[in-house]
């Protein structure tokens, strides 16, 4: 009988990729083989087979899913029920269809002997690497139950960050759907209606309200080919940003824009902090923290940052001096990583530095919503009344003309 063999791309922990194949009796076997690698898939194929990659069931939990889970799980480890009893009780009481089926499948690898850290590496990609690290840190020292409080803490204040920073671009959201809906409308009903008049009392119009009917009569006749070009413009944007160039591309620009950039250099500057604390926390040399670190920044250009200070540390460079040369985190991350330095406390330090930039973060947030929203009515209202003079100047100046006559 033919094994069946699989080509696969998979990353590790530190966000390294491989790709190669694997001789597997079926798909289970082929991840149980990949997670004593300590690697999770990316995309999977079968050797010789459609040259279409495998559907990969699993999803990445959410942040609020990780913090719940993790908050749980910490409260009845806590209570002295042993991990797979844990693992039953979080099945039972929970209905998300995803999470239920993970739990299980890690419920059914414990049940069979492998450890909590290495049944959650075998769910794909499922759990993020510092979720992993973390778990598999307190397996070795005893502290599962405190290493599952610091990962709530984690996920929850990361999901009250998202929660904010979307509720600050919802408004402007609006307003921008607003002012298409209100431009489509005047432009193919209202104007259309006046350019008919006009056009029967003759007469020579102004420039604005010539230029107007023009974009009018284009949509109007052209409407079809503007949503295929708008269409491809998103198709090619879609591509682009998938492309590791593209992406770095785009976060660089994310990080250049004025008050938006700065309020994500303080959120990435405080998930680094908080992030890097739970790793010393939990024992966790500092090249490898550094490594994992990076893979919860969420911005490719801060990313490939992280991974510079990672590589000044690993030729004896202190942390804070290493830090210091990003040029996109705030200054005083890197002076107060220099004071835990000196005074052996890091930790603690970044825990106080992480929680500085959480309230530095919704500070910028209030900023931004306080700048959007009056630019974005004034805009609104310069583009409605420009369409408004347009249509009434007209009116104006044909009086004037038949008065005159």
């Amino acid at each position: 009988m033919l094994v069946p063999k699989y080509q696969f791309k998979s990353k590790d922990m530190s966000g390294k990729r491989y790709t190669g194949t694997i001789e597997a009796e079926n798909l289970d076997a082929f991840y149980h083989i990949l997670s004593e690698r300590n690697q999770f898939c990316v995309s999977v194929r079968e050797a010789g087979g459609s040259s279409k990659d495998i559907n990969l069931s699993k999803k990445k939990l959410k942040l609020k899913e990780l913090a719940i889970f993790s908050r749980q799980f910490a409260t009845m480890l806590s209570s002295g029920l042993t991990v797979i009893k844990c693992l039953d009780v979080l099945y039972k009481q929970t209905h998300t269809k995803h999470l239920k089926s993970v739990i299980l499948g890690v419920y059914e690898a414990v049940q069979k002997g492998d450890s909590l850290s290495k049944a959650m590496k075998a769910q794909n990609g499922t759990f993020p690497p510092l979720f992993l690290s973390m778990v598999e840190s307190g397996e070795a020292d005893g502290s599962l139950d405190s290493v599952m409080e610091r990962m709530a803490d984690q996920y929850e204040k990361d999901s009250q960050m998202k929660n904010k920073v979307t509720q600050a671009l919802i408004y402007p959201l609006i307003l921008s759907i607003m002012i298409i809906v209100v431009l489509i409308f005047m432009l193919t009903f209202i104007l259309p209606r006046f350019s008919n008049l006009f056009a029967e009392l003759g007469g020579n119009l102004p420039i604005p309200t010539k230029i107007l009917i023009a974009i009018s009569n284009g949509i109007i006749r052209h409407w079809y080919i503007i949503l295929l070009v708008i269409a491809g413009i998103v198709l090619a944007v879609h591509y682009i940003l998938k492309t590791d160039s593209g992406r770095l591309w785009w976060d660089k620009l994310k990080v250049r824009m004025p008050v938006a950039g700065k309020l994500l250099c303080i959120i990435s500057a405080s998930r680094f902090a908080r992030t890097l604390a739970s790793l010393f926390s939990s024992g966790m040399p500092i090249v490898q923290s550094l490594e994992i670190v990076s893979t919860v920044i969420g911005n490719k250009y801060i990313e490939d940052q992280v991974h510079e200070v990672e590589n000044e540390v690993r030729r004896g460079v202190s942390l804070s001096k290493a830090v210091k040369k990003v040029e996109v985190f705030p200054p005083m991350l890197a002076s107060m990583l220099g004071v835990g330095e000196e005074s052996g406390n890091l930790d603690e330090i970044l825990k106080k530095t992480s929680a500085f930039y959480d309230e530095e973060s919704a500070a910028a947030i209030q900023k931004l919503i306080s700048l959007i929203e009056p630019i974005m009515i004034i805009f609104l209202a310069v583009i409605v009344g420009f369409i408004i003079i347009s249509i009434i100047l007209p009116v104006f100046t044909l009086y004037n003309t038949v008065g005159g006559s």
